[in-house]
């Protein structure tokens, strides 16, 4: 058949009103068409290039070449009203229908299967299904089938699908199918359930539109299984490399490769609008979100290397692999007001230039992981520190190497989880922000990841809420500023939970282990903060700026700082807490080895501070420092084993002690408390035991203040001068008492000074200090 026209009448069989370049055929029994080859026949203005075939029962086609034919609808067929359609082991190159189907038009008919058949450039250069356009039909089948650069101008490169029950594509081959508005190889929508499995999908484009290889909306349920879909593309700033899913629809990819595919929004998928995503048993890797800005100066962002899920949809990802994906934000995953479940998977080499290496979450979304979900090698920027730097310079602070999550969003980890070697800017594993919140609440393991200005493991932005329990936060570090694990900003939170903060390090700031400006933090149930380093203050813990610390019933160990603080600095109007069973020791600092305080207040309640060492001039101290009138509240503690003052009290500070014992503290004056002339210090139910001034003066204390001792004891302390007390008076115009025994050896510098005997009321006119009756000093 070559060559027919239908224009208004004539052909090969009955032609009515343009319809059927060769037969119009209607109100038949079955139809069989096999072993022709049809070739440049045309229905000029409607329907069926070679045939129209309308009210019959079966139709089948068969062993058929086609090629060249033309028509309004269905190149080769149009078909309606039939029951069902066969169109088997034909080839179909350069056919074209205007307005849809440029092979068949299949309508109104009952099943419909296309099978074994080669479809090569066929056309629907203004409207649906570059190869078959079939709506309002009941079960539709396509397999064994190959089809490669048809082409439509609206939606399906290959086919538009509409309106049917069920749909199912198999063992296809599909390359280089182009539709400009949605739908690369297929446009499926309002159908029941959808079935793609076994197939090929190469390089295939939604020019204009979304949905690379499919573009689904209103259906059911859709299957993509034991597929390889690789470099499709949702080109522009459109939405889905491989597959776009809106409206109501459920997407399930199993059992497949994913690879190279891109779009502006969800490399391989979009889901759009309360529909569903699930990845199961999938390889998921090379995938990208670009975006061309719409300006020379513009900065187009992209989202989800992988999948993007907004408007109240969902995604589910199980034991799948997802690694060296990219886009601008959330290098394989971006959720806008959505829902995402992780479980025992593996997030891998994703990247982000701005945020959420593997994962950004924000603007009311909710991530779930469970079941041993690892993060590795993840990066929020481009690669390499260099890269890092040249963004910080320019203003761009990539957030988040494995997660970013923000404005109104939560995180929330319910069993052990891994997040090992991501980087960032701020926060290299996650970076959490505006209202928002991570929370670890079964273990997991923040290892060797790496921030270029803070945070790096986490790092919270302002408003922020971050818990952990059973954490181990290992390792971790930043190049230039703060929080070598773990960063908190304003209004933020962090709770740390039976948990360890282990040999993490700042290599130009504070805050070795942990920083918080104007946060709350709080380290309790047997957690360490251990091993850690800072290149200013606060080896382990630094907090400032009206910021709050709790230490309880766990352990600051074995930090260091080249500042103060070795094991915790408090400045600028923080506060700090350390009580029931809190230990602060083995820490190393440029002036209060184990604790600095400056301008903030802290209170130490049955808490041990051991064996801290400061390392700057002589007379610092290697316990705690209270300076730039800092206030501290010390009851029911041990300062214990330093090399140098176990409490020192400068510049204006107070310092109120009860019921705590010194013992065994080494200082040059002062082995266990040294305090200036500007500072007041009260004493009460005080033990000094063993303490020794190695150099100078006051094995238990040194005062040039205002002392107040009550109760207390003084128990085997030596010095130069002063075996239990030395007491400088500088400041005149005070009384000062002191009940004294016989062998007290308590020796006071200054005007009127004078000792007395055996039990005897001393007054001392013009001292600055007191030491008040039933105080016990005994060499």
């Amino acid at each position: 058949m070559t060559g027919n026209t239908a224009v208004a009448s004539g052909g090969v069989a009955e032609i009515e009103d343009s319809r059927g370049g060769v037969a119009y055929i209607y109100d038949s029994d079955d139809v069989s068409i096999s072993e022709c080859t049809m070739t440049g026949n045309t229905a000029a203005n409607d329907d069926g290039g070679v045939a129209y075939i309308s009210f019959s029962r079966d139709v089948f086609i068969s062993e058929c070449n086609m090629t060249g034919n033309a028509a309004g609808h269905g190149g080769v067929a149009h078909i309606d009203f039939s029951h069902d359609v066969s169109i088997s082991e034909c080839t179909m190159t350069g056919n074209t229908a205007d307005w849809g189907g440029g092979v068949a038009y299949i309508s109104f008919s009952r099943d419909v299967s296309i099978s074994e058949c080669n479809m090569t450039g066929n056309t629907a250069p203004g409207w649906d299904g570059g190869v078959a356009e079939i709506e309002y039909s009941r079960d539709v089948s396509i397999s064994d089938c190959n089809m490669t650069g048809n082409t439509a101008l609206e939606g399906g490169g290959v086919a538009n699908i509409y309106d049917s029950r069920d749909v199912s594509i198999s063992e296809c081959t599909m390359t280089g199918n182009t539709a400009d508005w949605g739908g690369g190889v297929a446009h499926i929508t309002y159908n029941r359930d959808v079935s793609i499995s076994k197939c090929n999908m190469t390089g295939n484009t939604a020019a204009g539109s979304s949905g690379g290889v499919v573009y689904l909306d209103s259906n059911g349920d859709v299957f993509i299984s034991e597929c390889a879909m690789a470099g499709n593309t949702a080109s522009g700033s459109n939405l889905g490399g491989v597959a776009y899913a809106g409206v109501d629809t459920t997407l399930t990819i199993t059992n497949s490769t994913i690879t190279d595919n891109s779009a502006a929004y969800g490399g391989v998928a979009s889901v759009y609008s309360d529909s569903t995503l699930i990845i199961t048993n999938s390889a998921i890797n090379g995938n990208s979100a670009v975006r061309t800005p719409w300006s020379a100066h513009a900065r187009a962002s992209s989202y989800g290397g992988v999948a993007y899920i907004y408007e109240g949809s969902t995604l589910t990802i199980t034991n799948s692999a997802i690694s060296d994906n990219t886009a601008a934000i959330g290098g394989a995953v971006a959720i806008q007001r959505g829902f995402m479940e992780v479980r025992s998977s593996t997030f891998s080499k994703n990247r982000a230039q701005e945020g959420g290496g593997a994962i950004a979450a924000t603007r009311h979304s909710s991530l779930f992981l469970h079941q041993d979900v690892i993060f590795e090698q993840n990066e929020a920027g481009s690669t390499g520190k260099a890269h890092l730097t040249r963004a910080l310079l320019s203003g761009v602070h990539p957030c988040g190497g494995a997660l970013y999550c923000a404005f109104n969003s939560i995180v929330r980890f319910f069993t052990l989880s891994m997040l090992l070697a991501n980087t960032a800017s701020q926060g290299g594993a996650v970076y959490v922000t505006s209202d928002s919140s991570v929370h670890f609440e079964a273990g997991g393991w923040l290892d060797g990841n790496t921030a270029l200005q803070q945070g790096g493991a986490v790092c919270l932005g302002d408003s922020a809420v971050l818990s952990m329990v059973g954490v181990n936060v290992v390792s971790n570090s930043v190049d230039l500023f703060v929080g070598g694990g773990i960063s908190a900003g304003n209004g933020s939170q962090v709770l740390i939970d039976q948990s360890l903060v282990v040999n993490n390090t700042v290599s130009m700031g504070s805050g070795g282990g942990i920083y918080g400006v104007g946060a709350t933090i709080v380290v309790r149930s047997n957690s360490t903060v251990a091993d850690n380093e800072a290149k200013v203050d606060g080896g382990g813990v630094c907090v400032v700026d009206y910021g709050t610390l709790e230490m309880d019933a766990s352990s600051v160990t074995g930090n260091r700082a080249a500042g103060n603080g070795g094991g915790i600095a408090v400045s600028t109007g923080s506060e700090a807490a350390l009580r029931n069973g809190a230990v602060v020791e083995l820490n190393y600092g440029g002036d209060g080895g184990g604790l600095a305080v400056s301008e903030g207040r802290i209170s130490i309640v049955d808490a041990t501070v051991r064996a801290n060492t400061a390392h700057g001039f002589q007379g610092f101290a290697s316990g705690v420092l209270l300076d730039g009138g800092a206030e501290a509240e010390v009851e029911g503690s041990r300062f214990e084993l330093h090399p140098g003052s176990a409490l020192k009290v400068v510049g204006e500070a107070q310092a109120m002690v009860r019921s705590t014992i010194f013992a065994q503290n080494n200082g040059t004056s002062g082995g266990g408390l040294w305090a200036d002339s500007s500072t007041t210090v009260m004493l009460d139910g005080c033990s000094f035991e063993y303490n020794v001034a190695e150099a100078g003066s006051g094995g238990a204390f040194y005062s040039a203040g205002n002392l107040t001792m009550t109760a207390s004891l003084c128990v085997g302390n030596t010095a130069q001068q002063g075996g239990s007390a030395f007491l400088d008076f500088a400041l005149p115009g005070q009384v000062v008492e002191q009940l004294n025994s016989k062998e007290a050896k308590v020796e006071a510098v200054g005007t009127s000074a004078v000792a007395k005997g055996d039990k005897e009321l001393a007054r001392y006119q013009a001292l600055p200090y007191s030491v008040w009756p039933y105080s016990d000093c005994n060499p």
